[in-house]
């Protein structure tokens, strides 16, 4: 009966699936990434997969499946740029900062469908359909931080060149694929990298000017969003270059100088930027609101004093009465303000102490806080930035720092222990 039965499973192609194997030491990481927040889990499992650590193919799939399923809970939906001359020592900055780890959710699953691609092309295919696409809508003036979408379309490329088939693209499928994203890009500042991801694709002189038709036809109807026009003008002014080489193309000259002066004289946040185009006499409608930060830290209060006392030990103060002061100090605001302060002051003691007892304490006492910190949990992308820098300050001795973080019995930090 049982011959029978899988030779059924056989002949109707229900074939059992590949158990997956993991060696014990690559299980328990990801056992304990999966304690911790989406970010770590899906950031640990492409690690994973990058350094070779999951080499069964079959077992990379059926990871980086699990991983893209909870990517889209990251804490941030998309990555976060920061406007020009933004204020050191903000909250707005260090989000800036995070952004650069790729870890909010458009990215991680960009990021997993990148490797994913590698091993099963029409699985990523499938799977990129599922990614909610950037909206593109624009931001509060008030905030000085822009959204940039830009992996989505370099993974949109790739999905292009490397999961259609000869026949598809004889059919030119993947054109109507690229085609029908540019249709859906509403930002300003997608328009760059969409444009630049094309190179990545082989096209033919004919596939080149539509694009190069649907692109120019973009440009002239583009919502007007001021920030991330000026943001990505030089970028973009460099692609329509390339762009018009490709396609032969005489509308994207007059697309592009039609889209700058609506951008230009449509209603915009302030302060102006400038760029490389000659206004004349284009204004805007009008100015709305400039932008704003939170205070800067260590400006005012207790944080000031923490701030004065920090630069006083410097000059030869008593390390003992500082630390005193500095761990009964309660920074003001939310978990990701009070994280941003207390690492901000253990990664400058950490610079200033020479290898000795003190130092060693203040890595113990690092790795403490963070394994304390309630911003793993509320703003997961700050805190692994933070985890990331003082390991970089700590230098040679970063060793030690990581031997702390094993010591806190911290998943999110025994896995990047791990991973290191």
């Amino acid at each position: 009966m049982i011959t029978f039965l899988l030779s059924l499973a056989l002949a109707t192609g229900d074939e059992p699936k590949p158990k997956i194997v993991l060696t014990p030491e690559v299980q328990s990481v990801v056992d304990l990434a999966r304690s911790a927040s989406p970010e770590v889990f899906a950031d640990a499992i492409v690690r994973l997969v990058q350094a070779g650590r999951i080499p069964q193919r079959e077992a990379q799939i059926e990871m980086l499946d699990q991983a893209f399923a909870i990517a889209a809970d990251a804490t941030e939906p998309v990555r976060l740029i920061a406007v020009p001359t933004i204020p050191p020592d903000t909250r707005e900055l260090y989000r800036a900062r995070a952004g650069d780890l790729g870890l909010d959710a458009l990215s991680l699953e960009t990021r997993i469908l990148k490797e994913l691609l590698t091993v099963d092309p029409a699985r990523a295919r499938e799977r990129f359909a599922a990614i909610l696409p950037p909206s593109g809508d624009p931001r509060p003036c008030a905030d000085p931080l822009v959204a940039d979408a830009s992996a989505y379309y370099e993974l949109a490329a790739a999905i292009a060149q490397s999961s259609f088939s000869a026949v598809e693209k004889r059919d030119e499928a993947h054109v109507q694929f690229l085609a029908a994203l540019l249709t859906g890009i509403r930002s300003p500042n997608q328009l760059a990298p969409f444009a630049r991801s094309l190179h990545t694709v082989a096209l033919n002189p004919s596939e080149w000017a539509l694009l190069g038709a649907a692109f120019a036809a973009r440009l002239e109807t583009m919502p007007p969003d001021y920030r991330p026009f000026v943001l990505s003008f030089d970028a973009l002014q460099s692609e329509i270059d390339a762009l018009e080489e490709m396609t032969r193309s005489e509308q994207l000259p007059q697309a592009f100088h039609k889209y700058t002066v609506d951008q230009l004289t449509a209603p915009r946040c302030s302060p102006d930027f400038a760029i490389a185009f000659d206004p004349k006499d284009l204004k805007p409608a009008k100015h709305n609101e400039s932008w704003k930060t939170s205070d800067a830290y260590f400006s005012s209060g207790d944080a000031k004093r923490i701030g004065d006392q920090l630069t006083s030990l410097r000059s030869g103060g008593r390390f003992d009465d500082f630390l005193r002061d500095f761990l009964a100090w309660e920074p003001s605001g939310s978990a990701a303000d009070v994280l941003h302060q207390r690492a901000t002051v253990y990664g400058a003691l950490i610079e200033m102490l020479p290898s000795s007892a003190y130092r060693d304490r203040v890595l113990d006492l690092a790795a403490a806080m963070l394994a304390s910190s309630e911003a793993q949990r509320s703003n997961p992308s700050e805190w692994i930035w933070q985890m990331h820098h003082l390991i970089e300050i700590a230098g040679g001795d970063s060793t030690k720092l990581y031997a702390a973080f094993r010591a806190t019995g911290n998943a999110a930090l025994a896995v990047y222990g791990y991973l290191r």
